[in-house]
């Protein structure tokens, strides 16, 4: 693996900033089956955001990343965040190197699981051309 110093300016970055029912069937050994149906609680309609920065943005307010709270973190600090991994993911010869290289550096106690995240987001939205590493 590389030493990269894109997993240095990462760090630097990060320092700156219902249950449904089923329906149900009864049958009596001399009656007809009686079948009781319920009708679903729909869900709740979520939009859909095309890739891009603005998905980023939304997606990165509501990840947890460690100890540090991105909800609270500008929409202009997390595009650098999210830039940042793509810096990584342009010196990394796999996505596997890619995230073991920034939990070598860890600082915030962020699991592989998020750091993976971090980095799929930042690709999907930010970086795309780094699409064909992704597992």
């Amino acid at each position: 693996m590389k030493r990269i110093t894109g997993a240095a300016a990462v760090v630097l970055v990060l320092a700156g900033c219902g249950k449904g029912e089923v329906p149900v069937a009864t049958a009596s050994p001399t009656v007809s089956v009686t079948t009781t149906t319920t009708t679903p609680t729909p869900e709740p309609t979520t939009t859909t955001r095309p890739a891009g920065p603005g998905a980023f943005v939304a997606w990165a307010k509501t990840a947890r990343y460690g100890t540090l709270d991105l909800s609270s973190v500008g929409d202009e600090q997390l595009l650098k965040i999210g830039n940042s991994f793509c810096e990584v993911m342009a010196t990394q010869s796999s996505f596997g190197d890619a995230v073991q290289a920034m939990l070598t550096g860890k600082e915030h106690s962020e699991t592989a699981d998020q750091v993976d995240a971090l980095f799929r987001q930042s690709v999907i939205n930010l970086c795309p051309q780094h699409k064909d590493m992704l597992p």
